[in-house]
């Protein structure tokens, strides 16, 4: 019999080292597809179902910004299109080697694309960039879920998340209220802020510093 020595190691007649669970492992066949036709750093969308397994199935995964109870809560009212958010350091801080893999947020009634944005400094004095390309948010009135294929780099100092909207986008009322954020309509890069404590575009940061691709 084979003696197990790992997840994914097993020594037995012969020695058979596998990887453990990767990414594109996790996904179903249809995530399988997106992934391959996608290019390397960029996100894909998938279905509620292949975000939650990359969550669960991965090792070391941290969800920043919202909790899953966060992001199910009723949204009341609407964030303006193309005016960026930098959220709260208390829940968007992410450490020195995370590597971005998958992030969801809510669409509005209009079809539009989503970028997430990092910065290493945190507002009024900071430059958030997009971390990849802008996907397609084509589930209207609800939530969207994406994930990174292969990232070549993890974060190489501590940065901070954000997010921009092609289009008007839900807002969550209650679950940051009081924290210190700020938005942006400067256009990208965006480097002028104003200060925000009353609500938030939903949005949820899959990261982990492990390289699982």
């Amino acid at each position: 019999m084979p003696i197990v020595v790992g997840p994914g190691i097993e020594i037995g007649g012969g020695v058979t080292v596998s990887a453990g669970l990767q990414l594109r492992g996790v996904l179903s066949t249809a995530g399988q597809a997106a992934y391959d036709a996608t290019t390397v750093g960029n996100f894909f969308a998938v279905s509620s179902t292949d975000y939650g397994n990359v969550a669960a199935q991965l090792t070391s995964i941290t969800k920043y910004v919202m909790n899953d109870l966060q992001m199910a809560v009723s949204p009341s009212g609407s964030w303006t299109a193309n005016f960026a958010q930098a959220y709260p350091t208390s829940v968007a801080t992410v450490p020195t080697g995370t590597y971005i893999i998958g992030f969801t947020c809510r669409q509005g009634g209009s079809s539009g694309n989503a970028t997430p944005l990092i910065s290493t400094a945190f507002p009024p004095t900071a430059s958030y960039t997009a971390i990849a390309n802008s996907p397609a948010m084509s589930s209207l009135n609800a939530q969207n879920y994406f994930v990174r294929k292969a990232p070549t780099t993890a974060t190489a100092a501590t940065s901070y998340l954000g997010l921009v909207s092609s289009s008007t986008t839900p807002l969550n009322n209650s679950s940051l209220a009081g924290l210190q954020a700020y938005y942006s309509p400067s256009g990208p890069p965006y480097t002028s802020w104003t200060s925000w404590t009353t609500s938030s575009m939903f949005y949820q940061v899959l990261g982990t510093p492990d390289q699982q691709w």
